[in-house]
């Protein structure tokens, strides 16, 4: 998902989710991982790596889910 709007024109917020289906029905989970890329050629940087690290130390996300982030 990019939100453009988070940070200006310059710069897209993205928020790295999985998406599963079944059907014709979609699930989006968090992945905890956000990544800011500045459209300018500023270096992009990742964000919330501390909450992306709880999650796999408290069981939320699988190794498997982590290995895919």
């Amino acid at each position: 998902m990019v939100d453009r709007a988070a940070e200006g024109r310059d710069t897209w917020y993205v928020d790295l989710v999985s998406v599963e289906q079944d059907g014709s029905s979609f699930a989006f989970r968090d992945i905890h991982i956000d990544v800011m890329v500045p459209t300018d050629g500023r270096h992009h940087r990742l964000l919330d790596l501390d909450e992306f690290a709880d999650a796999i130390d408290s069981g939320m996300l699988s190794a498997t889910q982590a290995a895919d982030a």
